[in-house]
């Protein structure tokens, strides 16, 4: 400790004679009638002054090369407010504006860059918490200089990553640039490095995870992992197996999918021969489906493969319908991991005649809500699921919610399998998923309340939405004001994301301040400037 900081941190009383340090170089500091305390303050501040003119000033950084933006040009400058507007009041639309600028070869207004790149980064314009799509989007629309003006902040690393394409390995070596990229200390861009390098090399990118793996955190695995969709193969099975083993919940999820997308593997083998043994069709003049629910822990039963049930499910599914216990739900969990197309070739059946089989069953509900999550989860692999199932359990679900009862409660109307039913919605191509809902919207239970059921429906089904589909949205919610009025704790967020979400043919047909346009509530208004800014995004980008 220097004589000055020991005389700040004492006092100057107590520092004595030792206080009084300003330099014999600088006189000037020190005045006629300056208290001590005063001279000392001035000393201090002249010598670091001092001490700081010698130094040699750093060298100034190079100046960046200017961007080129001539190969994507940015969108008119008019568009500059609506896209200010939307990142600033609404965020979920800017998805909306990134994709029709690049269908039209355009790129964001420059001066909206870093608002559109704070959106993203932070994840404000994204549906369900999904951040991989709004980030997707802002890159593939922030053009030449976006991914200039990224380059300048870290936190913008994305921008460049998500709009980079796969790197070709040679000679079954790993590129070095991804290789250097995903030994970085920024995670986003070691996910997105080795994201590529699967596709580039699955090989490669799997030896790479390995050597890195007991080093990384149980969230960090399990974000890695998911990686494996891309380039999956029977090669990558022992490390998904080992991965399986692990003390976590999220990455033995994860090696599940994978696993069960390799239908050749021995873990998927296994999940079929465990669910054979729970599902039987006795008789042939009246068949029945015969239904075993799974023993408790440490238990086995004949045909199924020695798998260890408690594995499947260890505690009651929460919020199921009914209450569903463990076994019951270590039954669905079963059921779920078998692509559905394997019912039609054991019993030789259609989908709506196994439906209509688990429908009296003891234990159907769980039944149909297995195969409904399993319909979920190989609705991009399995050919019966669009072609068959889709039809057969719209069909199913619609005469669930027609026979809601006078007086029973919309939610309790909702079909048992209710929960997977919207996920299987989801994991459906837009078209395919509006003619699954479209019925279902004039259903009895629906109609009833179609700020609750209607909505869960209709929120499932992924974008973009058809214009038919999107006029019979319109035509629930006209439906469902009556005599009530629309209450604002209902009907608020139902409103404002289908807003979001109307095609531009149906949203123009809408009068100002729908669904009261006559008498328009003041929580309304958020919802109908959303629709006007869209309607404007629409007329600048037609």
């Amino acid at each position: 400790m220097n004589e000055r900081v020991r005389a700040a941190v004492v006092g100057l009383a107590k520092a004595g004679p030792a206080a009084d340090l300003t330099p014999e170089e600088l006189p000037y500091v020190s005045r006629e009638g300056d208290t001590p305390e005063t001279r000392f303050l001035l000393a201090a501040a002249a010598a670091d002054l001092w001490e700081q003119a010698g130094r040699e000033a750093a060298p100034a950084p190079a100046v960046p090369e200017p961007c080129d933006d001539r190969a994507v040009p940015p969108a008119p400058p008019e568009l500059a407010a609506v896209v200010a507007a939307v990142c600033e009041e609404h965020p979920v639309l800017l998805r909306e504006v990134c994709e029709r600028l690049v269908d039209r070869g355009l790129s964001l207004p420059p001066r909206t860059l870093p608002a559109a790149f704070g959106v993203a980064s932070s994840g404000a314009g994204a549906r369900g918490g999904r951040t991989t799509a709004i980030r997707a989007a802002v890159a593939a629309a922030a053009g030449p200089r976006g991914r200039w003006l990224a380059g300048f902040n870290p936190d913008w690393a994305w921008v460049s990553e998500q709009a980079a394409g796969p790197t070709p390995a040679s000679e079954g070596k790993a590129p070095a640039d991804l290789a250097e990229a995903f030994a970085a200390d920024h995670f986003g861009t070691r996910l997105n490095a080795l994201r590529r390098w699967r596709a580039a090399d699955p090989a490669a990118a799997r030896a790479a995870l390995e050597e890195t793996w007991k080093g990384e955190t149980a969230f960090r695995r399990a974000a890695l992992l998911e990686t494996f969709e891309t380039g999956l193969s029977a090669a990558d099975e022992p490390f998904l197996e080992a991965a399986l083993a692990d003390r976590s919940k999220a990455l033995p999820a994860v090696a599940e999918n994978l696993l069960l997308g390799l239908p050749d593997s021995a873990f998927a083998a296994a999940r079929r021969a465990a669910a054979d043994a729970l599902l039987d069709v006795a008789g042939r003049l009246k068949a029945k489906l015969v239904v075993t629910l799974p023993p408790a822990s440490g238990q086995q039963i004949e045909g199924d493969a020695g798998i260890d049930w408690g594995l499947l499910a260890t505690e009651p599914a929460k919020g199921a319908a009914g209450g569903r216990g463990v076994r019951a739900e270590r039954l669905v969990r079963a059921l779920a991991s078998v692509p559905p197309s394997h019912w039609l070739d054991r019993f030789g059946r259609e989908p709506a005649d196994l439906i209509a089989l688990a429908e009296p069953a003891e234990h159907g509900e769980d039944v149909l809500a297995g195969w409904t999550a399993a319909a979920a989860r190989f609705a991009t692999t399995d050919a019966t699921v669009a072609a068959g199932w889709a039809p057969a359990l719209s069909e199913w679900a619609c005469a669930q919610l027609n026979r809601a009862r006078r007086g029973k409660k919309a939610a309790a109307a909702v079909p048992a399998a209710g929960e997977s039913l919207t996920e299987f919605i989801a994991a459906l191509p837009p078209a395919a998923a509006a003619d699954f809902v479209r019925p279902l919207l004039t259903a009895k239970a629906v109609a009833k309340a179609p700020e609750e059921l209607g909505a869960l429906l209709w929120n499932a089904v992924p974008d973009p939405w058809p214009d038919d589909f999107a006029r019979a949205v319109v035509a629930a919610i006209e439906a469902g004001d009556g005599k009530r009025g629309y209450d604002y704790w209902k009907w608020q967020e139902p409103i404002g994301r289908v807003l979001e979400r109307l095609p531009p043919a149906v949203l123009a047909d809408l009068p100002p301040g729908w669904p009261a346009p006559h008498d328009l509530p003041n929580w309304l208004e958020r919802a109908s400037a959303a629709a006007l800014l869209r309607r404007r995004l629409h007329e600048l980008l037609p």
